[in-house]
């Protein structure tokens, strides 16, 4: 059985409506001249305001391995300003972002409010990727294996069935991505932490941080990675449509 890939795009606080619409009209123009493969599955994660409209121009391209995700959702107990899963549902969202690196430290985040959000995202039937990750400072001290065993045995539940996006802190957002050695690390320490934590079978493991170009995910693929999680360069459709088809070879 083939193995399944995701490419994420993470727009974040990026884009008006108009370059929201460029750039959505651009990506699935070039994936219409030059289709993925059929085992790449592509995630595309506007800001709230864009979403109704990425996803219509989505539905209406008819690319059946493109689909529309979210960047947060609210916890259960939400209130003014939150945004629920069944909300995000209704808007055609099928996968939502929980717990990067920005919102946990940003808006301190706990791994407790994560799972929590997990479980409501997965009970409105919305599939969650969860991140995980160390700073540079827990890096350097030697906590890497601490750190990630905290946050998957309090940011997922036993019976967690989403995917996973390691997104080490001290590469987000730098332009260094990290390197294949410590990608390897991270995958391999990852999978034993869930193999032994979850009930469920291991789920996806993407890789989150400075991915650029096809080159480099190919070469992250070619690391046992499940996928990849890309900011900076999926807000432009050449460099993403490459980092795509790096995913294919």
């Amino acid at each position: 059985m083939t193995k399944t890939k995701y490419v994420v795009g993470n727009w974040k606080m990026h884009t008006t409506r108009e370059s929201a619409l460029k750039l959505v009209n651009e990506t699935v123009e070039g994936l219409h001249k030059n289709p993925s493969a059929e085992d790449c599955r592509i995630i595309i994660c506007p800001p709230y305001p864009h979403l109704y409209t990425v996803g219509e121009i989505l539905r209406n391209a008819q690319l059946p391995n493109v689909f529309l995700g979210a960047q947060d959702c609210s916890a259960r107990d939400a209130g003014t300003g939150d945004v629920p899963a069944q909300m995000l549902l209704s808007m055609g969202v099928k996968y939502v972002i929980l717990g990067h690196s920005e919102r946990r430290l940003r808006h301190h985040e706990t791994d407790h409010l994560i799972c929590s959000k997990a479980e409501w995202v997965a009970q409105a039937g919305l599939t969650p990727i969860v991140c995980i990750g160390e700073t540079l400072e827990e890096r350097e001290a030697g906590q890497i294996y601490a750190i990630l065993k905290k946050q998957i045995t309090t940011s997922l539940r036993r019976d967690f069935t989403g995917i996973v996006a390691y997104e080490p802190i001290w590469a987000v957002g730098s332009g260094a991505m990290a390197t294949a050695v410590d990608i390897r690390d991270a995958f391999e320490m990852i999978s034993e932490l869930l193999s032994g934590y979850l009930a469920a079978e291991l789920p996806p493991i993407l890789y989150g941080g400075a991915v650029q170009n096809g080159a480099q995910a190919k070469e992250i693929f070619s690391l046992q990675m499940d996928g990849v999680l890309v900011g900076r360069a999926c807000l432009e459709a050449a460099p993403f449509l490459d980092i795509i088809h790096g995913a294919d070879s």
